[in-house]
């Protein structure tokens, strides 16, 4: 059984992926980036959770990296990051670009917390918000993630996969989120309710059904 959520996805949740369907990365090293180079384009968004692009690695380091979104998006990014050859976050001396509402600044795209957001108003266009690492860096990775619930299998959380009997909730096993962000519980039990808990953080879980290979909430 492979779980991908804790919590049933909102509606809204696929207009926040296509908000960023064909936006690009960029990195420089001008900070109006009139030299910048395409590091990567999204051409789909499949899944309300992180995802990962590997950047062919070609000796370049750039200290400036920005995220542009599709002409006509009013952003609704939620992290974005720049790796490492290590996988490590390349961390930022500080976040500029295209001014965002009240609550939604472009500084929440590298604040490490991918429940806060960037979003724009919806006359303003291009859309973009870039980070300046301070010095040449070479980015060997990036991630990425659209405004979101947080419900989704996260890195390094631990979750405990319960199922329902006649005498209340048993355990089934553990598992610790890794980046691919699936949970594969083996041989469980067939016509069964689950519950996923997340035992790092989170209060927003909903029981569930598995059917034809798909996690049906309740």
């Amino acid at each position: 059984m492979l779980v991908e959520r804790k919590y049933p996805m909102k509606e809204d949740a696929y207009r926040r992926m296509g908000e960023m369907v064909g936006g690009v990365f960029q990195g420089a090293n001008r900070a109006d980036f009139n030299d910048a180079d395409t590091l990567w384009r999204i051409s789909e968004f499949q899944r309300y959770c992180f995802h990962y692009a590997d950047i062919p690695l070609r000796g370049k380091k750039y200290r400036y990296f920005r995220y542009v979104a599709p002409e006509g998006s009013i952003g609704s990014v939620g992290e974005i990051e720049a790796l490492d050859s290590e996988g490590i976050r390349i961390e930022a001396v500080r976040v500029f670009g295209i001014k965002g509402t009240d609550r939604n600044s472009f500084e929440n795209i590298y604040d490490g917390d991918r429940l806060t957001y960037y979003e724009v108003e919806n006359d303003v266009s291009p859309v973009w918000a870039a980070v300046d690492f301070g010095a040449p860096r070479e980015i060997a990775a990036i991630a990425y993630i659209c405004r979101n619930d947080d419900n989704s299998i996260r890195v390094g959380d631990l979750y405990e996969l319960l199922y329902w009997h006649e005498t209340g909730w048993h355990q089934w096993g553990s598992r610790w989120g890794d980046k691919k962000q699936v949970l594969d519980f083996k041989n469980a039990p067939s016509n069964a309710l689950f519950w996923l808990k997340n035992h790092s953080r989170g209060r927003e879980e909903r029981p569930f059904t598995y059917e034809n290979g798909k996690q049906v909430f309740w």
